[in-house]
């Protein structure tokens, strides 16, 4: 990375700058944790349907239930993706805004007080939580399709 001097109040602008950058961050990966948990609350919700049903559900409304499952789990990844955008976005404009400041500063808040060298090559190779996201819902959506088709089973097809 390039440093450039700045004075005092460009400094100022580039603080304020770098919190709005941070806060956009933030608030995207608060969205990203609220889509998983939204969506696993369905997916319990769509599971609870068959054992609160009285009388038993028919069979066509467990097939219902599933493609449910289906429309729960291609938005919640949908909804994912589009929250990752922004995310990529932010870190850019944070990495753009930290060529302004001197090389020095930025070194001691990158290694908080470890090897400045390991702590850029962590940050570097910093995975994002989307693919935990979607292992998530995926997972959830393969559990409320299987204890549909128990419940399915069990009630006699």
């Amino acid at each position: 990375m390039e440093f450039k001097k700045i004075d005092d109040q460009m400094h100022m602008a580039l603080l304020e700058l770098q919190n709005l950058v941070v806060a956009d961050i933030a608030f995207y990966k608060q969205q990203q944790w609220r889509i998983c948990n939204y969506a696993l609350l369905l997916f319990a919700a769509i599971i609870a349907i068959p054992r609160l049903a009285e009388p038993k559900l028919a069979n066509w409304e467990y097939v219902a239930l599933m493609l449910i499952s289906i429309f729960v789990l291609v938005v919640g990844m949908y909804l994912i993706c589009e929250m990752s955008v922004p995310l990529k976005k932010g870190r850019m404009r944070l990495d753009e805004l930290r060529k302004h400041f001197d090389r020095e500063t930025v070194m001691k808040a990158y290694a908080g007080g470890g090897e400045v060298e390991s702590e850029l090559k962590k940050a570097n190779e910093k995975e994002t939580l989307e693919g935990m996201f979607n292992s998530i819902m995926i997972l959830s959506f393969f559990v409320t399709i299987w204890l549909l088709i128990r419940s399915l089973i069990s009630n006699g097809l």
